[in-house]
């Protein structure tokens, strides 16, 4: 009789447990759909989708779908992916899903461009430094180089003068030691060289220096510039070769970004005084210097002091009657500056477009040193299929 008690019993729990486990599997349901960028609507491949509060979850593949067997208890779905804002969506009774996900431009990791590609700026050993567009649009010189002045360490930038067109002197970690310290400077991936090789009777062959007065990076408008990269040491610019040994300037101009068109027009004017003016002597001062000057020459050579004075006010004229000029009045002036920008830029994802005009005009503090730019530059950047 116990046998046959206990036979029961384990038959009933048996019956039990099947039908416990045809519920538990009948209390499913199957969840698809896609994940896209909101902006443009294209899609994200790898995307996580998780069942909130469990490990429960899937990824979209290839064709940007994701399938995913949820318990019909299941109230959310969380969806993840690199470099956009975490979604939570509710579980409804819809069967397809199609949901969008924002960039978050918070927590995308910092870009650098290096040689010809570019890498996250955490992934990097090298010394970079960074001058972003809103650093850049801050200053109002002609010069790019200018915007790295007291931005960035290690990295010294000199005030070139009064004239616009002068040319800045950019030192990165030093001097070299072989007397040429100029950096290498890459405007969108194209290294823009103002070098020469010469002949050393000495040494042989070597890199000369063939750039003019006018600095020519001064035709590029600052207001097109997305960064500006400074690689300092080694490790950072040993993609360059030797050319890069003084550092490497890297110059990224702006590009096209999806989503709806935007305008932007600014204006700036301005002057440029001289703080302050050299004390130098008089005529008068520097006359009587010079006739002193003489006059002792002669007292310490036993010659004619007389003689000497004579001949001391002949080539710099008598203190009293000699005529003062200000030269530096008529060298420096207060200059003005103007500064007209417009741009818009858009596209739709596959092909995006950047176009900027820009109108500047200073006068340099130094008379005859004016300076005039007008540029048009027009970015296009198309995807001609999925691939490229």
């Amino acid at each position: 009789m116990n046998r046959f008690y206990s036979g029961i019993g384990i038959l009933v729990t048996a019956v039990l447990l099947l039908l416990f486990s045809q519920g538990t599997y009948a209390q499913t349901r199957v969840l698809k759909g896609r994940v896209l960028d909101e902006s443009n609507n294209s899609p994200l491949p790898g995307a996580n989708v998780v069942v909130a509060g469990s490990v429960q979850g899937t990824t979209t593949d290839a064709n940007v779908t994701f399938s995913l067997t949820v318990p019909t208890n299941a109230q959310q779905l969380v969806i993840s992916f690199v470099g956009y804002v975490r979604k939570e969506i509710q579980i409804t009774n819809a069967g397809d899903y199609s949901i969008t996900l924002v960039a978050d431009e918070s927590t995308l990791s910092e870009v650098v461009v290096i040689g010809y590609g570019s890498r996250e700026k955490k992934d990097l050993t090298g010394a970079i430094s960074t001058v972003s567009s809103k650093d850049i649009g801050k200053s109002i010189a002609q010069a790019p180089e200018l915007a790295m002045q007291g931005r960035m360490a290690g990295v010294y930038v000199s005030t070139p003068g009064g004239s616009p067109l002068a040319r800045p002197q950019v030192r990165i970690r030093g001097v070299s030691t072989f007397g040429f310290a100029e950096p290498l400077y890459v405007v969108d991936g194209i290294p823009i060289t103002e070098y020469g090789a010469g002949t050393d009777n000495a040494s042989g062959s070597v890199t000369r220096d063939i750039r003019g007065n006018v600095n020519v990076l001064s035709m590029i408008n600052p207001n097109d510039i997305e960064s500006i990269e400074v690689k300092k040491d080694a490790a950072a610019s040993a993609i360059y070769g030797a050319q890069g040994s003084n550092g490497v300037v890297l110059i990224t101009t702006k590009r096209g970004k999806a989503g709806k068109t935007k305008f932007k027009v600014s204006f700036q004017e301005g002057q440029t005084s001289l703080l302050k003016k050299l004390d130098v002597l008089t005529a008068s001062e520097f006359a009587t210097l010079k006739i002193e000057g003489f006059v002792n020459r002669a007292l310490a050579t036993n010659a004619n002091v007389e003689t000497a004075r004579a001949s001391a006010i002949t080539q710099f004229g008598d203190p009293a009657t000699v005529q003062n000029t200000d030269w530096q009045s008529y060298v420096y002036r207060t200059g003005r500056l103007r500064m007209i920008d417009a741009s818009a830029s858009g596209g739709d994802g596959k092909t995006n477009f950047y176009l900027a005009t820009s109108y500047n005009y200073q006068e340099g503090q130094i008379i005859k040193s004016d300076f005039g730019r007008g540029t048009v530059r027009l970015n296009v950047d198309h995807q001609a299929n999925k691939k490229c």
